[in-house]
Parts: C-alpha cells; structure tokens; sequence
C-alpha cells in the first residue's frame, strides 16, 4: 500500500493525515511549555487546573470508533474537578473518514489499562475533549501534580 503523509497547518497545531493499516511513531507536540523542563511543565499544569473542567485521575477501559470520532471511557478512579460520575467518556482527537486517519500531533493515543491524570475540557455534545499540551499525562508521569492536588484536597 502506497503512504501518503500530509502535515497541515490549522490554528497552530500541527495535524498529520495516515495511512489508516501502518504504525506511525508519535510526534513532538507543539507545546508552549517543554515537558522536559520539570518546573515550568508544572506551573504550566498548575494553570491550566483553572482552565479545564474535569480534572481526575481515570483507568482506560475501552477505546473505540463512535462514528468519525475516537472516544475513550474511562472508569474514575480520584476526582479533583468535574461531574462526579464513575465514568468519563473522552474525545481523544483522532478522526477518520473511509480513506485517511487523522491524528493530531497532540492527540493522546489511550490504550485500555493505562491511567492517566486526565486534564479535559467538556464539548457541547457532552464528551470531553483533552490532549498532550492540555496538561493530561499517564500516572507515572504525574506525581508533582497530584502531590498539589492532595495538598488542595487530601484523600478521604
């Protein structure tokens, strides 16, 4: 089968339309914050808890098509911010149409079984949306913002 990448420039972000049956490695997100840089990926999460809707720490449990969108649910494990349900369904940015997969370079690729501190925004139709530069990471990567959160809200 013949690839084709595109890359397109929309609003800032970079998006690449795939082949839909190849494996395709990750790419940079575009963030305004480098990740590596511990203390400024921290102020900068430490912002967006004031920005997002929905700030809990969720378990994968399914990831599928929902016509043109990928949607992950995710069981809640903690909750910071947000509706208080057992569960969270999550746009993850990827799309499809018959011919191409588009994946964000900022879209979170969730896989059932992983945890994640999940930073999301709600969508008028009801899903919650987050990426890569929204602050979301896996829960091996978010012990200094979780240490935050517990100083905010301890355990119960």
């Amino acid at each position: 089968m013949h690839t084709t990448l595109f890359l397109l420039l929309s609003a800032g972000l970079c998006v690449s339309a795939v082949a839909r049956d190849v494996e395709h490695p990750v790419a940079r997100c575009m963030c305004t914050v480098d990740a590596a840089d511990s203390a400024a990926w921290l102020a900068f999460q430490q912002r967006q808890l004031r920005e997002v809707d929905a700030v809990q720490l969720v378990r994968i449990e399914r990831v599928a098509w929902e016509d043109t969108v990928e949607v992950a649910t995710a069981s809640v494990l903690r909750h910071w911010k947000g509706a208080k349900t057992p569960t969270i369904r999550i746009a993850t940015g990827a799309t499809r149409n018959p011919q191409v997969l588009t994946i964000k370079t900022c879209s979170l690729r969730f896989r059932s079984g992983d945890e994640y501190l999940l930073l999301a925004v709600r969508r008028p139709d009801g899903l919650y949306s987050t990426h890569l530069c929204a602050g979301t990471v896996p829960r091996v990567d978010a012990a200094p913002l979780l240490a935050v959160l517990d100083a905010e809200d301890p355990p119960a």
